[in-house]
This record gives C-alpha cells, structure tokens and sequence, in this order.
C-alpha cells in the first residue's frame, strides 16, 4: 500500500538523519531519481535539517546522480520521526498532494472499484 511506502521511506530517512551529530554532523549521498524534488523532500520534511543539492557527479543525462548533503542543526529522534509522520502522512490523506502521489503510484494499474448487490 502506498502510504506504508511512504513510511518505509520517511523511516529510513529518519535512520540516517539520526546518526549525524547534531550541529557539526553532515550527511552526504549520492542521489539519483525522478522527479528529484520528490526525494529530497524526505529529507527536508525534518524540521532542523538544512538540505542542499550540489551539481550533477557525472553528466549522463536528466537521471545523473547529484550530491546531497544534509546539515543536522538539531538532533533528530522518534518525537522528531513521528511528527513528520503526523504532517507528511496522516495530515496529507485529503490534500492534493497526497492524491497526486497516489495516482502517481497508481499509474498504469488497472482496478475496478464497486460492491456487492446487497442480496445475502
């Protein structure tokens, strides 16, 4: 389903940023995708993390992998991990951009919505 996706993705964001020492501590990866803004908005949804993506590695076209590099101002613990629950996933069920995200995800799976005839 696609919000437990989601909080896969907002889960294993939260490992990393929870090992970086909070003040001095930086995080960096590699990060390839589509679209790109989508992905760094995992890491950008912690509040007291600074995140700035460098220029492309390597030029092997629009999916080439850009450096990312977290900045953890704050410590980031399970109150931090449930607050971006609550706001990014809970909060989000009916707004646009949830439904932008589950028809993204929907795309090209066909299903057929509809119910019983109400006879036992």
């Amino acid at each position: 389903d696609v919000l437990g996706r989601i909080e896969e993705a907002v889960r294993a964001v939260f490992a990393l940023l929870a090992l970086v020492r909070p003040g001095s501590g930086r995080l960096l990866m590699l990060l390839a995708g589509d679209p790109m803004e989508y992905l760094i908005a995992y890491f950008s949804a912690f509040s007291g993390v600074r995140v700035e993506l460098q220029p492309a590695v390597t030029a092997v076209g629009p999916l080439s992998p850009r450096r990312l590099e977290c900045v953890v101002e704050v410590r980031v613990d399970e109150e931090a991990f449930e607050a971006v629950m609550e706001r990014e996933v809970h909060a989000e069920r009916s707004h646009q951009r949830y439904a932008d995200v589950l028809d993204a995800a929907l795309a090209g799976v066909s299903y057929v919505v509809g119910g019983g005839s109400g006879s036992g």
